[in-house]
């Protein structure tokens, strides 16, 4: 009978072969993983430099104007700015600022500093993925990092790059954390340690958002994971904690009191030298079944859920995606709430890190009477992007199911992703405002006045050679100096505009109400079906239009 069994089946020739299959299956995974990536980062590039020109709005270029007032003053601060809900201690300014100094080319700053924020934010998420010991995990978050799951995604973190920094901030303090952590030399301890207290510190001067988004859901994961595997010592002080879950906790304690350091910083000092609106003033609401519904819809809607086509168009294939993904994350935390066990301390970490920030919004918004939009899940989107990619990775199935359903899942992004690009293409959603601003440059001026949606567009249009006083959207202008204090420049409060006076209007808008009915004496200078653009040759005389 031995004689009929091969020697190859022996043991340990066995153990041998599924060991080289599963080598084979992680190597196939890189290769494939990477590949996913290459492609993402391609194709978004080539849209964003592409296309973003005609992709423009006043919240983007608010910060490129935010950079170009720091080049001019040299300064990282300035009290001649009016900030928006938060000051802006670390966000893009940081890129697009510098870069003033090397063009004057707004568009060129602009492309530049896009492309480095991009790859700030991948590179501080391979660094977490290093630090967590899922490296080989960081090609298909990354992939999923630069591809548009859902368009409020493409706008707020893609084109317009106003979360990675946020993100940015997330990713760099979870590896300095579990960096911390792993370190078995004292020195690189007591440096990433300062590290990340400085770093906290920082972020904290910020606002409270990141307080609220990150720190407190980690110091909750934290506090959970130590609750959980601290060995029961009924007679003792303080908990009994292994090496790692005590230098876990101690590092997201520092890390956490630096935070709330900056944060009364910003309060106590910043709020009385700089001009941006306090997010303090939320109150406590009764839960409303409205909000839960805007909430679930909202979420959907971040995963890349669409409405009003048939379900045989391509629609289906959007929102295939959009199920599939919220169906894995459920499954990730059934098997981590099933079999922890199989989970590494930093696995369970990330994974209660997602589960608490998505807990602590939902209390937020649910609690609280905090105005919602879609854009707001982000953070934790992509805080559960890591959780996702990990389950399929690790899923006790056969290599086979492994591979079709992370191929699968692949494929449906990657197409869903290209064929919102596709879509993008021809989009322009600048023309009204380009040929005003060749019209206005053409007559001669440099000053004017126009609503938010298109005052700081057309300074960046213009290449920073318009000065336009901002006036809120969605309000009738009854007087031309009733200025919004969001998004400009203090002095525009303060002096008043020299020589030849525009105005800009959208004719669609209430903001045109009033106008439209006692300005009889400025010049046309521009005209469409949405947009007219008024001329007058001082600021007395566009004033006296208003009043005489």
């Amino acid at each position: 009978m031995n004689t009929l069994l091969p020697r190859s089946l022996s043991p340990a020739a066995l153990l041998r072969s599924a060991f080289a299959r599963e080598k084979r299956w992680h190597t196939l995974w890189l290769v494939f993983s990477w590949a996913c990536l290459l492609f993402a980062c391609a194709r978004t590039w080539q849209v964003i430099q592409g296309r973003m020109y005609y992709l423009l709005d006043s919240d983007m270029s608010s910060d490129l104007l935010l950079g170009y007032v720091l080049r001019k003053e040299h300064a990282l601060l300035t009290t001649n700015w009016f900030y928006s809900t938060e000051l802006r201690v670390f966000h893009n300014h940081l890129v697009f600022a510098p870069l003033f100094f090397f063009s004057d080319n707004w568009l060129q700053v602009r492309t530049i500093g896009t492309a480095i924020i991009l790859l700030a934010m991948l590179g501080a998420c391979w660094y977490f993925c290093r630090q967590a010991g899922i490296g080989h995990l960081f090609p298909a978050v990354g992939t999923l990092l630069v591809m548009p799951m859902s368009e409020v995604y493409f706008r707020i973190t893609l084109l317009t790059v106003s979360y990675p920094p946020h993100l940015f901030a997330s990713f760099l303090s979870l590896g300095l954390l579990l960096h911390f952590m792993r370190s078995d030399r004292p020195r690189t301890r007591i440096v990433l340690l300062i590290l990340q207290i400085l770093f906290s510190f920082v972020i904290g001067m910020n606002g409270l958002r990141q307080v609220l988004t990150f720190y407190l859901p980690l110091v909750l994961a934290v506090l959970f994971l130590c609750l959980v595997y601290s060995r029961p010592q009924a007679g003792a002080t303080l908990p009994g904690l292994a090496v790692p879950e005590r230098r876990l906790l101690i590092g997201t304690l520092c890390a956490a009191a630096a935070t709330m350091g900056g944060w009364l910083l910003n309060v106590r000092v910043l709020r009385y030298l700089y001009h941006y609106t306090s997010q303090e003033g939320v109150h406590f609401a009764r839960f409303d079944a409205a909000r839960l519904e805007q909430l679930f819809f909202g979420w959907l809607e971040s995963f890349g859920f669409q409405t009003g086509e048939y379900v045989t168009s391509t629609q289906l294939l959007y929102n295939a995606f959009c199920f599939l993904a919220l169906l894995v994350l459920i499954c990730a935390y059934i098997s981590l709430a099933r079999h922890p066990e199989r989970y590494t301390l930093p696995e369970r970490l990330f994974y209660l890190l997602a589960f608490f920030a998505f807990v602590a919004y939902e209390g937020l918004y649910l609690f609280t009477d905090m105005v919602y939009y879609t854009r707001y899940n982000i953070p934790v989107v992509v805080l559960l992007m890591p959780v996702g990619v990990d389950y399929l990775y690790r899923l006790p199935r056969c290599r086979l199911w492994r591979g079709i359903l992370l191929g699968g899942m692949a494929a449906l992004l990657l197409w869903c992703g290209n064929d919102y690009y596709t879509r993008l293409w021809p989009k322009n959603m600048t023309a009204g405002q380009e040929a005003a601003v060749t019209a206005l440059r053409v007559a001669g001026y440099t000053e004017g006045y126009a609503a938010f949606w298109n005052a700081n567009v057309m300074v960046e249009i213009s290449n920073g050679a318009f000065d336009i006083r901002v006036w809120k959207s969605g309000e009738d202008v009854t007087d031309p100096d009733n200025l919004y204090e969001w998004m400009q420049t203090a002095d525009h409060f303060t002096a008043k505009p020299e020589g030849p006076v525009f105005l800009f209007f959208n004719k669609n808008e209430t903001e045109y109400q009033t106008p439209s009915r006692v300005l009889d004496q400025g010049k046309v200078e521009y005209e469409d079906e949405n947009y007219i653009a008024l001329g007058y040759p001082s600021y007395d005389a566009m004033r006296a239009d208003f009043f005489d």
